[in-house]
This record gives C-alpha cells, sequence and structure tokens, in this order.
C-alpha cells in the first residue's frame, strides 16, 4: 500500500467469508475461513462506519470516538492484512444482510402423524448429511459447508426449488420426517449448530427453501444457529432467537 495512503482514504468490504453483527455499542465479526469469532470495541465500530460500505451508524452512542487518526488507520490496517476486510467490491461484499424477523415456530411443536411416512432413501439422505456436517465441524471447517448451501440455493438451482417461502405441506413432512429420523442417528441437545445445518441441507437436497442463521448475543458470549422458512422457525422457539438478533450469518 503506498505510504500517504490509508484504509480510511477508500471505502471497505467484508471478505465474502467473513460476516459481521453490531450489538450493543460494539460488533462482533466471524471469519469463517478461521471458524472464530472477534470482539469489535465500540470505538472500532465508529471507524468501520466511516470505511466500512453498508454499515450504517448505531442509533445511539454511548462513545464519542475519541481514538486518534492514527490508531484508527491502525485497526483498520490489521483488519485488511488479515483479510477480514478488503478494498476491492469485486472481491468483497457489503455489510448489508438481509433477515427476516420471525413471527412464529415449528420448533416446540410435538411430531405430528405423518401425511408421507418416511422412505429409506430418507433416512440414508440424513445419515449422510450428518456425518458431512459432523467430519466438518469436528476439524473447524465451517466454510465449506456454508458453501455447499450457497450452491444448492443459487439462481441456476432456485427454478428446482420451491419458489414461495411459506410452509407448504410438503416442507412440514419433511420437517416431521428429519424429526422422526434424527434420534436413530444423533441428539440435538447442546449441538444448535450441528443440528441447523444437519436441517438446512437435509430441506435442499429435497427442493425446499431453507436459511441458516446464526446469531450472536454477548456478556455472556453465546452464538446460536437456527433454520428459518421466511418469517417461520423449524427448528427453535421465537422468544430464544429474539436474545441473539440481529444476526450475524444469513445463507
Amino acid at each position: 500500500m503506498d505510504a500517504k495512503t490509508t484504509p480510511t482514504d477508500t471505502k471497505l468490504f467484508l471478505h465474502p467469508d467473513t460476516y459481521l453483527c453490531r450489538i450493543d455499542d460494539g460488533a462482533v465479526i466471524l471469519d469463517l475461513r478461521r471458524h472464530k469469532y472477534f470482539a469489535v470495541e465500540p470505538t472500532e465500530v465508529a471507524q468501520l462506519e466511516l470505511a466500512l460500505v453498508g454499515m450504517r451508524p448505531a442509533e445511539t452512542r454511548t462513545d464519542q470516538g475519541t481514538t486518534t487518526d492514527q490508531g484508527n488507520s491502525e485497526f483498520l490496517e490489521s483488519l485488511c492484512s488479515a483479510g477480514i476486510l478488503v478494498r476491492s467490491a469485486d472481491v468483497g461484499k457489503t455489510a448489508e444482510l438481509t433477515f427476516c424477523m420471525p413471527e412464529d415456530s415449528l420448533g416446540s411443536a410435538p411430531c405430528c402423524a405423518f401425511r408421507s411416512p418416511p422412505r429409506l432413501h430418507h433416512f440414508f439422505s440424513l445419515l449422510q448429511i450428518y456425518w458431512q456436517v459432523r467430519v466438518n465441524l469436528a476439524f473447524g471447517r465451517l466454510k465449506p459447508l456454508i458453501e455447499g448451501i450457497r450452491r444448492r440455493k443459487l439462481p441456476s438451482r432456485v427454478s428446482r426449488l420451491s419458489r414461495s417461502e411459506c410452509l407448504d405441506d410438503g416442507l412440514t413432512d419433511l420437517v416431521t420426517i428429519f424429526r422422526n429420523l434424527r434420534p436413530l442417528i444423533y441428539t440435538a441437545h447442546d449441538e444448535c449448530l450441528l443440528d441447523s445445518l444437519v436441517l438446512c441441507m437435509f430441506l435442499l437436497r429435497y427442493r425446499k427453501p431453507a436459511t441458516f442463521i446464526i446469531g450472536v448475543q454477548t456478556k455472556p458470549f453465546l452464538a446460536h444457529a437456527w433454520v428459518q422458512v421466511g418469517a417461520h422457525v423449524l427448528d427453535d422457539r421465537v422468544e430464544r432467537i429474539q436474545r441473539v438478533t440481529p444476526p450475524i450469518v444469513v445463507v
């Protein structure tokens, strides 16, 4: 970088594998490549607001942004050096995040009678997806799983997916099949990331719409994952999700 150029001289973008969520006056960054979360202090958030495309200023702020220009430049430069931020719009993405606030949930509903009974291919599909997710997470590889979800949702595949983000009978039947087959393969207790990835990939395999989401909270820090279709939560309770929204990842 030219000696006369600082990160604040040009607009910056998030790396495609980086996600950001504002929490109170601060923020949290998730780097998928390292599967690590980073906390951003309020004074540092103020500098991101100036440099990062798509990041809106907070409605309220308790700090007055008292860091020096040199400190600001060093902070942004460290994010660029780490590959969290990039300078090219062709490479990076904006900080804007589209999210549909949940309105209702299937998470606490009991398993209902099958309208369409599970078949052998459902069991083996779920088994294969489970081991794919389990092995990747065991080695800290969240990125290939997210990329797999993205590929399933490419525009070229949309015509083969349901375009309506609604709970039709076919989708609710698959969720019921998933819930009844899951205990035969694994337990979802304290495994929200694993369970939500498996559910999302299971639904997408059968060409049903599904959105994988990760939300975070601080004090204490907590990351939580779930699956939505439109405003409908498939695997959790709305009141629990409201504690970790707005989310950091929506895929």
